[in-house]
């Protein structure tokens, strides 16, 4: 697969993810960055090829060309709204299995 498609790639499932974000998770959507500017991504190439001699994936300069990380937002916990408290899991999920 070319660069350019993994990019569109990138894009669709991130338009698609902040769509759900925006609707049913307002808060972690307010939470998400501007693009990181082209200056920070190759700065982060470059440290990359210089420590481990290989740059980084197309698909993270992808997403960090739409998305230059997230602010944390202080979420409180509240289990009649569904909502799960800054820093935690729902019940029955991790960050490496979800369940």
């Amino acid at each position: 697969m070319e660069k350019n498609e993994e990019a569109i790639q990138v894009a669709i499932a991130w338009q698609q993810l902040t769509g759900w974000l925006r609707v049913h998770a307002p808060t972690s959507f307010a939470s998400l960055l501007p693009p990181a500017a082209e200056d920070e991504i190759a700065a982060a190439e470059a440290q990359l090829r210089q420590h481990l001699g290989f740059g980084l994936p197309v698909e993270l300069t992808a997403l960090w060309r739409l998305c230059g990380g997230v602010e944390h937002q202080y979420i409180e916990e509240n289990e009649e709204a569904g909502e799960v408290g800054s820093g935690r899991f729902p019940a029955g999920r991790s960050a490496v299995h979800p369940g």
